[in-house]
């Protein structure tokens, strides 16, 4: 029986960054598995591509459909840069969210899996969401069960991406919060930056409050988990009310409020007196103000930031281990977490020679 599995996971986040790549060695020791992370990086797009992902909820259907290809090849040629030389057994690949309403039953994410399976050669794994929205699911997140296997020693694993989402160890629960970094880009690139390095700009400006109250009015914060958003999920014409400075520092405030609102569910830590502990990962664990902001709103939580490369590859390392579990035809989305009728296996594997 085969010991360990080389897994190359990818994710394509809704901050348009890049695409994560990482390339992961997984082992099944004493009923648990382990994870090495032995090669990562992020491939930057092209600013032609970047611009047509951005601009691809606007195309008609059948020019979504040929980005969808495009894509997939452009993924594909990177991942054999990427993999030269390197083994790999399989590919997990979460593409470019376009579309996510899993009220009507649709998710789609961009990249074309089996262009991507005959480009490398290398069976691969895409849509992660569409077998749990069948089950009744949000599709999303798809996050905790990786969370709960490869990071248990966490009460809470938070991240702080494009959207911000979190997993809740002891209660089985998770679910978006808010949006993030989208939010922070947006008023970043008002004032000329590709984003707010450092929260730097947010320092500069004020907290509006009459802002933050029109915020407070959108029906999804007060929702309970499980639930999940859309990409672009905040109108612009609501984020331009504001100056991009306040508008920083105002968002900051706002998506620490939203986090203070979740709960711990870990009575054991309570009960020794100890505060129980929050991973951080995503491109907002570099963001000074915002992190100093979570520390002064949630005390009752140890929040830990991990090294550079947990924060930026832990949903590329959870997508290797969500792709070899479909490979194994176990589970690897927890209806908990969705709000579907069962537990699934999702994903569908793409061959090169099909």
């Amino acid at each position: 029986m085969k010991k360990e599995f080389y897994i190359l996971g990818g994710m394509a986040g809704s901050s348009m960054d890049g695409l994560d790549l990482g390339l992961v060695r997984f082992q099944k020791l004493d009923h648990h598995w382990t994870y090495d992370l032995k090669k990562s990086g992020t491939v930057v797009y092209p600013e032609s591509l970047r611009k047509k992902l951005a601009d691809a909820p606007a195309y008609t259907h059948n020019q979504q459909e040929a980005l969808d290809l495009i894509f997939g090849e452009w993924i594909g040629d990177e991942i054999n840069k990427f993999t030269e030389k390197c083994r790999v057994d399989l590919l997990a690949i979460h593409g470019h969210t376009i579309l996510h309403d899993p009220d009507k039953g649709r998710s789609w994410q961009l990249g074309d899996g089996h262009c991507i399976a005959c480009r490398t050669g290398i069976a691969t794994v895409t849509d992660f969401r569409s077998a749990d929205i069948k089950l009744g699911g949000q599709g999303a997140p798809l996050v905790p069960f990786g969370d709960f296997e490869l990071f248990s020693s966490y009460h809470a694993c938070l991240n702080l991406g494009g959207i911000a989402n979190i997993s809740l160890r002891d209660l089985k629960l998770a679910g978006d919060i808010a949006p993030c970094n989208q939010v922070f880009n947006f008023y970043a690139q008002q004032l000329g930056h590709r984003f707010d390095n450092e929260g730097q700009l947010a320092r500069l400006g004020t907290i509006d409050h009459q802002f933050i109250n029109s915020l407070k009015t959108i029906p999804f914060f007060d929702q309970p988990f499980p639930k999940s958003l859309p990409n672009q999920f905040i109108p612009e014409k609501l984020l331009r009310r504001v100056a991009p400075k306040d508008g920083l520092k105002s968002y900051a405030y706002f998506l620490s409020s939203c986090l203070k609102k979740v709960p711990r569910g870990t009575t054991v830590m309570q009960t020794r007196g100890e505060n129980p502990r929050m991973l951080i990962t995503g491109g907002g664990a570099y963001n000074t103000f915002l992190m100093e902001e979570l520390k002064t709103t949630l005390p009752q939580w140890d929040l830990q930031v991990p090294s550079p490369l947990i924060i930026d590859f832990k949903e590329a390392i959870i997508f290797a281990f969500l792709g070899l579990k479909k490979q194994r035809a176990e589970i690897n989305v927890l209806a908990s977490c969705t709000g579907a009728s069962a537990d699934s296996c999702s994903g569908e594997i793409h061959f090169p020679n099909d």
